[in-house]
C-alpha cells in the first residue's frame, strides 16, 4: 500500500467510525428510552391493579415515582386535563367509607334522641315527642367530611436526563456526531485549501 493511499484511508476510516459509532450509540439510546418508557406503564397497571385491589398500593405508587423521576422519556400519558396518575378506586373507597360513617353516625344519633325524648318527653302528643327528637338532632349535627380528590391524584415528572444506559448512550451518540461532523468539515476545509 502506498504512503498516498495510507494517508486517504485513516482520516476516511476515523469518520466512518465516529459516524457508525453515533449511529449504533443513537439506537442503543432510542432502546433504552423506549425500555424507560414500557416500565413505566408496567409500573402504571401495577399501580392500577394494587388500587384496584386495595391492597400494595404505597409499595407500587413509591415503585412509579421512583422510575419515573428517575429515568428519561418515563412521563405518564396524560388523562386530559386530569393528573396522569390517579387512584380512582382508593378515592371511591374513602367517599363510601365517609358516606357509611356518617350514615351510622346518623343512625346511632336518631335512636340516641328518641330514647332521649321517650325517657323525658312522656305523655304527650307524638308530634311534640318527633318535635323534641328533631331538636335533640339539630344540636348535634353530623358533618359528612369533603374527601378532597386532589389527595388522589399525582403529577410526577421525568428528568430531561438521567443517568442510565438510556443517558449515557445519548451522550456517546451527540460526542460522536460532533466528532464525525468535525472530522468531516476539517476533511472539507482541507480539500478546498488544498485545490487553490
Amino acid at each position: 500500500m502506498s504512503r498516498k493511499h495510507k494517508k486517504t484511508v485513516w482520516p476516511l476510516a476515523g469518520i466512518a467510525i465516529s459516524f457508525l459509532g453515533s449511529a449504533a450509540a443513537g439506537t442503543v439510546s432510542l432502546f433504552a428510552l423506549r425500555k424507560n418508557n414500557q416500565t413505566m406503564l408496567d409500573l402504571r397497571q401495577a399501580m392500577f391493579e394494587a388500587d384496584q385491589s386495595g391492597q400494595g398500593i404505597d409499595t407500587a405508587l413509591t415503585d412509579l415515582q421512583q422510575h419515573i423521576t428517575s429515568h428519561m422519556n418515563a412521563n405518564p400519558p396524560k388523562l386530559g386535563d386530569n393528573s396522569a396518575v390517579q387512584l380512582k378506586f382508593s378515592y371511591d373507597r374513602a367517599k363510601q367509607a365517609e358516606a357509611d360513617r356518617v350514615s351510622a353516625a346518623r343512625t346511632a344519633l336518631s335512636q340516641e334522641a328518641t330514647a332521649y325524648c321517650e325517657a323525658n318527653v312522656r305523655n304527650v302528643q307524638l308530634s311534640v315527642r318527633a318535635d323534641c327528637v328533631a331538636s335533640y338532632t339539630a344540636e348535634r349535627p353530623i358533618v359528612e367530611k369533603q374527601i378532597v380528590a386532589d389527595l388522589y391524584r399525582y403529577n410526577f415528572v421525568s428528568p430531561r436526563w438521567s443517568a442510565d444506559l438510556a443517558g449515557w448512550s445519548l451522550v456517546v451518540c451527540i460526542a460522536l456526531a460532533v466528532i464525525f461532523t468535525l472530522q468531516l468539515v476539517s476533511r472539507i476545509i482541507a480539500k478546498l485549501i488544498l485545490k487553490n
